[in-house]
């Protein structure tokens, strides 16, 4: 059904079978066996199919599920809290983590976080300079 609005009436194009067959089978996988095996398996789509049929039925109910709706809003305005106390300790954890290759003495696992060849000479230099050091 969906692959009539990409056909070409023009003749030169010329859409297979098989093709509109595989668009049909992706637009049926969508929707999920059950409820738990997109989280399982970690199928986007589909994880996002269930959300919007819930939150369809959510819209669908209106009043008389406003206690769900109300824990749901608690729910999300105390994920946002903690994301934001998380993103404040990424540049700590960044810290700890480069602190920790330099004190292992592992410094030339830093040229595979450098990624630009530019800098290669600068690098180099730098890692001859962290050598004399140690």
């Amino acid at each position: 059904m969906v692959s009539w609005l990409f056909i070409s009436f023009s003749g030169k194009n010329h859409i297979s079978g098989s093709a509109i067959m595989d668009l049909y089978q992706m637009v049926l996988n969508i929707i999920p066996g059950n409820i738990i095996s997109p989280f399982q398996t970690g199928n986007a789509l589909q994880i996002i199919f269930l959300a919007c049929i819930c939150g369809a039925g959510t819209l669908v109910l209106g009043d008389s599920v406003s206690g769900m709706a109300k824990i749901v809003s608690q729910i999300n305005t105390l994920i946002q809290l903690l994301m934001t106390y998380i993103s404040k300790l990424i540049p700590l954890f960044v810290f700890i983590c480069m602190m920790n290759l330099f004190l292992s003495g592992n410094l030339k696992n830093i040229s595979s976080l450098i990624l630009l060849p530019p800098h290669q000479p600068l690098l180099e230099l730098t890692l001859k300079a962290a050598r004399h050091l140690a």
